[in-house]
């Protein structure tokens, strides 16, 4: 016998809310590791609590290499299409450049917040 489906909607007792969390939190970190080694997949969790309690999980050592990865993924036009904006318009690739250092830019702004935080902190 399985269990009942659960209706998706907000849990008003703050008790079982985090309750819930914690045990739902935990499945989802042993999921991705599972999928990570079964699968030999790059896997990168974030999960930030309603407090702003930070959980992640990282297949590789460091969750860095990963979200830098999926930016470039992002962010970078595919084969046929940077063939294109090269071939076609110089201003489309200055606007992907500026893309480009724009998330740096965005990356290296979120790096001092965290260090300025580190440093409030001791």
């Amino acid at each position: 016998m399985g269990r009942g489906r659960v209706q998706l909607r907000r849990i008003e007792n703050n008790i079982s809310r985090q309750v819930t969390f914690s045990k739902r939190r935990s499945g989802l970190l042993k999921k991705a590791r599972e999928i990570s080694v079964l699968c030999d997949a790059d896997v990168a969790l974030i999960v930030f609590s309603n407090k702003g309690k930070l959980f992640e999980f990282s297949s590789d050592p460091s969750m860095e290499r990963i979200l830098e990865r999926y930016e470039r993924k992002i962010y970078a036009p595919t084969g046929s299409e940077s063939q294109v904006c090269l071939a076609l318009n110089p201003e489309i690739l200055s606007n992907i450049c500026f893309a480009n250092w724009s998330l740096e830019s965005s990356k290296l702004m979120s790096t001092i917040e965290v260090l300025q935080r580190n440093l409030r902190y001791k």
